[in-house]
């Protein structure tokens, strides 16, 4: 799915594992303190003015494994820190998504894949 947006209501596969919890730029995709490789905690909010810093993921969060669906509800943007034009940083586009877990939370493009 590189280079392509996901469309609102797409049903996504959360992908974790092999990806580690941190990209190939070195940014963390979400909280994983004590977890393992194939687990990732998501949060309510990524904080697309900040990211990357300290504290990017806000709200409440769930704990999501590698193979979790999810429905995507919409596209909420890319951190304003990473090139807006160029089509690399599209990895870090950031999409609400409603989890099989019943909670709302924020995703990066990085760990999402498409169900066909």
């Amino acid at each position: 799915m590189k280079g392509k947006i996901i469309e609102n209501g797409t049903i996504v596969k959360i992908v974790i594992k092999d990806t580690i919890q941190y990209c190939k730029h070195g940014y963390r995709m979400g909280g994983n303190i004590g977890y393992e490789n194939n687990e990732l905690l998501i949060y309510e909010k990524i904080d697309l003015e900040n990211f990357p810093s300290f504290s990017d993921f806000k709200g409440s969060s769930v704990t999501l494994n590698h193979g979790d669906y999810g429905l995507v509800i919409k596209k909420i943007g890319r951190p304003w820190r990473l090139n807006q034009d160029n089509e690399r940083w599209r990895m870090y586009d950031v999409y609400e998504v409603f989890t099989t877990k019943l909670s709302m939370c924020q995703v990066f493009k990085f760990n999402l894949e498409k169900v066909l």
